[in-house]
């Protein structure tokens, strides 16, 4: 918000299959991202960037997840620090990612944000 970034915030019940809803959603946006707190290869990215390029939706999709590889014991706070997936860098790398767009100000002059959860019971 502090950049001037509007956003919309979907946390879906499931995600596989991928709703159609986040597809259609999708196609209204500039870049999707998504965030989870699992393995980047085969995970919630993968799953809505194959749904958006089979419904022929050209929007840029950027992955924020744990890198697939073995992690020394500690605890989840620590592992999501230690590869990046803390609020502050989060924010940091999605405003970068919309800068390297060329996203102008008066396209990330609003935020919204949207829970879409209920829509798919």
């Amino acid at each position: 918000r502090n950049q001037g970034i509007g956003v919309t915030v979907v946390d879906p019940r499931w995600v596989l299959p991928v709703p159609q809803e986040i597809v259609v959603l999708a196609a209204g946006h500039k870049l999707v991202v998504t965030v989870e707190d699992n393995g980047v290869h085969g995970g919630v990215g993968s799953a809505v960037s194959g749904a958006l390029r089979r419904a022929e939706v050209d929007v840029p999709c950027r992955d924020a997840a744990l890198p697939q590889q073995f992690f020394e014991h500690a605890s989840r706070g620590e592992v999501l620090d230690s590869v990046g997936l803390t609020e502050r860098n989060l924010a940091r790398q999605i405003t970068g990612w919309v800068a390297a767009l060329g996203a102008s100000a008066s396209d990330r002059a609003s935020t919204t944000a949207q829970e879409v959860g209920d829509r798919f019971d």
